[in-house]
């Protein structure tokens, strides 16, 4: 569980270098996060796990086979949607870049409940999409649908981490994984 615990710090950290996201009122800040928690979490999680075969990558020196990663607790479907989602992105062979910006286009979900300033979010994750369409153009100008592609992968990282925040939540709920109540929160 510390790996978990550090990622959200890593997450938090991070978020406070986005653009635009320190400016945000503490609030907004707060919904952002609970809001995109899981989904970075799942995209980090399959970024860095693209490369590994038939494994998970949790953190670096801490890779688990699929068939281990299934049996203590992360259950067959979310191993294998995980998984799923790693070799889409595979497919599409993100870069750094682009994942970082797909990063910062998860954080800035406008549609986060409780939200004050969501113009200010609106306008925040626009530079975000703008920036990555522009990076697509003049990297890739061979693959014209590129930018396209990689925000179709949007709905499949939600539909993943609505999975996991599921999964997380029943073996919290059962006594099987302790969770401090800030990750509780973040994920519920």
């Amino acid at each position: 569980m510390q790996h978990g615990y550090a990622e959200l710090k890593f997450i938090i950290d991070w978020a406070k270098k986005v653009p635009g996201f320190k400016a945000l009122c503490i609030d907004d800040q707060m919904s952002l996060l609970k809001a995109a928690f899981m989904e970075l979490n799942v995209l980090r999680l399959s970024y860095r796990s693209m490369e590994t075969s038939n494994c998970i990558k949790f953190a670096e020196g801490l890779i688990v086979p699929t068939e281990l990663a299934q049996g203590v607790g992360f259950g067959k479907e979310l191993v294998n949607a995980t998984t799923e989602f790693a070799s889409r992105l595979k497919e599409i062979d993100i870069d750094l870049t682009e994942f970082c910006c797909l990063n910062a286009i998860v954080l800035t979900y406008p549609d986060a409940a409780g939200l004050k300033d969501k113009p200010k979010i609106l306008a925040m994750q626009g530079k975000i999409l703008e920036s990555l369409r522009r990076y697509t153009a003049t990297q890739y100008p061979n693959d014209p649908r590129r930018y396209s592609k990689i925000l179709l992968r949007l709905p499949s990282l939600r539909s993943v981490s609505a999975k996991a925040a599921e999964r997380f939540l029943s073996l919290s709920l059962d006594g099987s994984l302790q969770l401090n109540s800030l990750v509780l929160d973040m994920i519920t």
